[in-house]
């Protein structure tokens, strides 16, 4: 994988879609769909603890506080992760340790793995049911510990232009935002992310055809379920990705996941699909859009059951079939080497309150600067607007509408 700085945030995904030649040095590498990187170079992370990276085999880390002031007085929810009101949160502490296996070679299979280390608050969106899970929905913690990336690669030279095996937990490989902080231009996340899945446990097989066609195929756990959780059920996943001759535009779609749809032990059982359309004006502008469907049978209004610490246990249950809907698209203008600029435009429709508790429709507009100060530091201003085209979904059902000031910092280790 040609590594990326994830500081200069405006060029990782678009190079990581369109497989475009990264114009700047790495620091730190950017996991976005797993198997993306066949055919490009890896690059060794540089960094604090770059002293202990040797043969492909890098440490790495971040830290990730922020800080909001919010219209809202006691929670800004269905927005996530910065989910207190006017509170300074540590989003995450990570460490990473990781080998990438070398796809450039033709000559022998070779493997790489991850192993990546999250603690903060944000581990209440990424925590897999069955996998330390308790902290979240037996507590309610604050804080916690997710082993959020566990995984080994398999790369077979031989089969089509390359072929990666990734065996373990990884991410859920459609969105155009990842749950890694230094992933994404904005603090905050789209409501079409926050409510969809974000890693997965199994078995994940990405193939290169020709440098215009990829297929991804795997099966696992369902979405944020570990295989050893009484509430796991095989489910498929299944995508194709497209990149034009001139790698202007790129549309990966598929299935994130499928099975029989059925809300299983107190556990959302999300079935999923995206679509994501990239294009690139020039190399300062682009623009990612993304479509998403999900819905499951049965299931408890307001998602899986949270007990303990103010949790609100489980939900009415929603006979039969319940759906959400959510459009957003994110354009991002580089100003200079050290200064970015985006804006991401959200439409969620939650048709029947499973996802966020209210059977309603949202609007979301959010405008977020992304600045490097140092090599290892970046500090990201944001202002979000959000509004429930009907009733009142916000601060625990007493607002149509919030608006949120933000500003974090990243410290790359």
């Amino acid at each position: 994988m040609k590594y990326k700085r994830c500081s200069l945030i405006a060029y990782v995904w678009i190079n990581s879609l369109l497989a475009a030649p990264a114009p700047l040095d790495a620091i730190f590498p950017e996991p976005y769909f797993p198997g993306t990187f066949i055919g490009r170079e890896n690059n060794s992370y540089s960094g604090l603890l770059s002293s202990l990276n040797t043969n492909n085999m890098n440490v790495y880390g971040w830290g990730n506080p922020s800080y909001n002031v919010s219209a809202a007085a006691n929670s800004n929810v269905p927005i996530a992760m910065q989910y207190l009101p006017n509170s300074l949160l540590l989003d995450q502490a990570v460490l990473v340790f990781e080998k990438t296996p070398d796809t450039l070679q033709t000559n022998h299979i070779d493997y790489g793995f991850n192993f990546t280390n999250l603690f903060g608050s944000d581990y209440r969106y990424t925590k897999m049911a069955g996998l330390l899970s308790q902290q979240y929905f037996e507590h309610n913690n604050k804080y916690g510990y997710d082993p959020m990336l566990a995984n080994l690669q398999i790369f077979v030279p031989g089969v089509g232009q390359g072929t990666l095996i990734t065996l373990g937990r990884f991410l859920a490989p459609a969105d155009i935002e990842s749950p890694l902080s230094p992933n994404n231009c904005l603090i905050t996340h789209s409501l079409s992310f926050t409510y969809g899945a974000f890693t997965q446990m199994g078995l994940f097989l990405n193939t290169k055809l020709n440098h215009q066609w990829s297929y991804y195929l795997g099966v696992h756990a369902s979405s944020d379920i570990a295989i050893w959780s009484i509430s796991a059920a095989p489910a498929f996943t299944g995508y194709i990705q497209w990149t034009a001759d001139d790698e202007q535009d790129s549309i990966f779609t598929g299935i994130v996941a499928i099975n029989n749809g059925q809300y299983r032990n107190q556990q959302d059982n999300l079935q999923q699909m995206n679509m994501i359309w990239t294009h690139r004006f020039s190399e300062e502008v682009f623009v990612q859009s993304e479509a998403m469907y999900e819905f499951q049978k049965n299931a408890f209004q307001g998602g899986s059951c949270v007990f303990g610490n103010g949790g609100s246990g489980c939900g009415p249950l929603i006979p039969g079939y319940s759906g959400s809907f959510g459009l957003q698209s994110s354009l991002q203008k580089k100003w200079r080497d050290d200064l970015f600029s985006s804006i991401r435009v959200n439409y969620f429709n939650d048709f029947q309150g499973q996802r966020t508790n209210y059977q309603t429709a949202y609007m979301s507009f959010t405008l977020g600067l992304t600045e490097i100060l140092k090599k290892n530091l970046k500090i990201r201003p944001e202002l979000r607007y959000d509004l429930g085209l009907s009733g009142t979904p916000y601060d625990n059902g007493t607002r149509s509408s919030v608006v949120l000031g933000l500003l974090d910092m990243i410290v790359l280790l």
